[in-house]
């Protein structure tokens, strides 16, 4: 596959939260041809480093485990914190997405209809994927409490491939960026994630930069990066 180098203002805004000498230069590029290798979802516990943010410097440990669910494909679990996961389902295809999002800091439980794509088989470099998701916004400490309701617009783009450095080594990664807009409630969503994904290990890097126009919902912003440390 051909290289793609990091556009400049990815760059600035990677360097910013994950810090210089990250993120390296850009390596040969493939399609996707097996998304379980870039996002291996096997029971176990990672652990990043916070690069950014309110709790830069801490330790954060999350916990993989599979879910018995009576839906399509095999779902999983990925929590760290005090209440915050991600509830994943990996379909006949191959393709992972995002089915719920319990969110600590925010006090609430999301939940996307349809999914929200984490990763899709058949993507090239360079690619840009559209979707829509219906929202549902319930009260994490009363989750049968529907709080709000909206809908996200996802621009999911396979940046590249890039030789990515963390304290558990340097890794030939891909780069896939999600931009949202939206509406939650009250609250309009601009929120821009980076996630840099490993063979055969999965996210070694990300960056989450998020900006609400109201505190309602969200908190006004988030701005947090996080390598990856132990594994």
């Amino acid at each position: 596959g051909d290289s793609i180098p990091l556009p400049q203002g990815d760059r600035t805004v990677i360097e910013k939260y994950l810090g210089k000498g990250v993120v390296g230069d850009p390596v040969a590029a493939s399609p996707i041809d097996d998304a379980s290798h870039l996002c291996p979802l096997a029971a176990g516990t990672r652990t990043f480093t916070l690069t950014s943010g309110d709790q830069e410097g801490q330790a954060e440990t999350h916990t993989i485990a599979e879910l018995k669910r009576d839906t399509p494909g095999t779902s999983w679990s990925e929590s760290w914190g005090s209440g915050d996961a991600l509830f994943l389902n990996r379909d006949d295809a191959g393709n992972i997405h995002l089915v719920t999002h319990n969110e600590q800091h925010e006090g609430v439980i999301t939940q996307y209809a349809p999914a929200e794509p984490i990763l899709l088989m058949g993507m090239r470099p360079g690619e840009t994927r559209t979707s829509k998701s219906d929202i549902k916004a319930f009260d994490l400490a009363h989750p049968d409490h529907l709080s709000h309701t909206g809908s996200l617009n996802l621009k999911l783009t396979y940046v590249g491939a890039y030789k990515v450095t963390v304290p558990t080594g340097s890794y030939d990664a891909v780069l896939l960026r999600w931009t949202y807009t939206g509406k939650i409630g009250p609250a309009t969503v601009n929120d821009v994630q980076y996630r840099f994904l490993a063979p055969g290990v999965g996210v070694v890097a990300e960056v989450e930069k998020k900006k609400v126009s109201a505190m309602l919902v969200y908190n006004d912003q988030l701005n947090v990066g996080k390598v990856l440390s132990g594994h």
